[in-house]
């Protein structure tokens, strides 16, 4: 089980009152965690100083701060002044770096959790050296990252029911976003390479039908192609237009539509049938892919009776 400074570690370290929290991806050090930190007064003086780990934490802010005056973080012993901070202002703490905040006015924040062995693994896979620090200016504006939380939030409360396939995705986009945007400028850029050969192509769409719930592993999958996870990635958006994920929805309203077409199923039988964990998220997906409901779909594109002859009437 993934063990550091999130969640309700985090929310007792701080005396939070309130906070919610997600730890998702494959267990153990492939984990990352999310936790929202809302403190309507910020903290009255310098927080907490917290033990040393291999680990990144990310906050980003859902909100703009009602005022900024008087913030900044201490590294390493040096005080980082704080002079601009809007909604999707971050900051990446090395948890190595003995970080200590000073917040005193209001904020509400996502924290992400990524240990250090996730983002090596990234590195190791992308044939890359492995990132050492990422830089950023305090308040930097990300808005990628803010998407990608606001995103997460909406999974904090009840269970995370995504697919491995594409839960593994987004930790490795995330960790390509922090790369590409905040490694060490001595390090080289990442190494973008073709599409997929064809056997490639034809070996992912096989393993992809054989696995339309996404109960896969991204590794495994691009193991089958022997590339490692982060260039079957780039390759296979190369090849096909879309990310992995992307795809694999394409592929499940088009089983969906075969079998709208040649079974009389309820929605929710064929919503299970090709991989959705329930109709609502069928009936979202087809929609937005389609541009309308798989019922008024199914209605629409309904076979036509076959003709027949009516039997000649009888003499008398």
């Amino acid at each position: 089980m993934l063990q550091g400074m999130f969640g309700k570690r985090l929310a007792e370290h701080f005396s939070l009152l309130e906070s919610s929290s997600l730890v998702f991806g494959p267990k153990g050090n492939s984990q990352v965690a999310l936790t929202r930190m809302r403190m309507p007064n910020g903290f009255p003086g310098p927080t907490p100083h917290i033990p040393p780990e291999k680990a990144f934490s990310i906050s980003v802010h859902l909100r703009r701060p009602d005022s900024i005056k008087g913030w900044g973080t201490w590294l390493d012993g040096r005080f980082h002044r704080v002079t601009e901070w809007d909604a999707g202002g971050i900051q990446i703490f090395d948890m190595e770096s003995e970080p200590v905040a000073l917040r005193t006015s209001g904020f509400d924040s996502v924290h992400v959790y990524i240990p250090r062995s996730v983002i090596n693994r990234f590195s190791d896979e992308n044939e890359q050296k492995r990132i050492r620090n990422l830089h950023c200016t305090p308040g930097t504006k990300d808005d990628v990252i803010l998407h990608w939380a606001r995103m997460m939030l909406q999974f904090s409360d009840r269970p995370l029911q995504l697919p491995r396939l594409v839960i593994d995705e987004m930790i490795m986009m995330f960790c390509a976003h922090l790369s590409r945007t905040y490694q060490g400028r001595s390090q080289p850029p990442e190494v973008v390479t073709g599409g997929l050969t064809i056997w490639q192509q034809d070996r992912a769409i096989e393993v992809l039908n054989e696995h339309l719930d996404g109960d896969l592993a991204l590794a495994d999958l691009a193991k089958e192609c022997a590339l490692s996870a982060s260039r079957f990635m780039r390759a296979f958006k190369r090849s096909f237009g879309v990310p992995v994920r992307r795809y694999l929805l394409y592929k499940r309203v088009e089983a969906a539509k075969s079998l709208l077409l040649h079974s009389n199923d309820s929605l929710l039988t064929i919503a299970l049938e090709v991989g959705f964990t329930d109709q609502p998220a069928f009936n979202r997906t087809f929609r937005e892919i389609v541009g309308t409901s798989p019922g008024r779909w199914r209605r629409a594109n309904a076979p036509m009776p076959k003709a027949f002859n009516l039997p000649a009437p009888e003499e008398k």
